[in-house]
């Protein structure tokens, strides 16, 4: 019983993380949407410059685009294995769960729905 509410919270961390990992993606997905509405912009504002002024060095933009990129790819493969995680924990949770059930039928003489109720019983207490 108690390791299956250690994997109920287990469970319950990893969908913790996945949602901020969702969250950090959605945000460089935004920036990435930003710096690309941005490149058109300065790239007119170098061709329209005078002299005097001086424009934005290309290593700059292009640095920060490999950057959001590898952050994204980071994220991903993050959010990737958090899920792996998530999906082993409840593969585990289920596996004991049906174990449990086939455990008390056995011992006890009853019925597959009894059964179930029981354990289902002894998870929520």
């Amino acid at each position: 019983m108690s390791s299956e509410l250690e994997l109920l919270r287990r469970v319950a961390k990893l969908e913790a993380e996945n949602t901020k990992l969702k969250q950090i993606i959605e945000e460089i997905a935004n920036l990435r949407i930003e710096n690309t509405k941005l490149k058109p912009i300065i790239k007119q504002n170098r061709t329209t410059n005078d002299a005097s002024q001086t424009p934005i060095p290309p290593s700059i933009n292009s640095h920060s685009e490999n950057d959001s990129t590898d952050s994204l790819n980071l994220v991903q493969t993050q959010t990737m294995k958090t899920r792996q995680k998530e999906n082993l924990c409840w593969y585990c949770y289920t596996k004991a769960y049906e174990n449990r059930v086939m455990d008390i039928k056995s011992t006890n003489n009853i019925d597959d729905q009894l059964a179930r109720t029981l354990v289902y019983n002894e998870i929520r207490m």
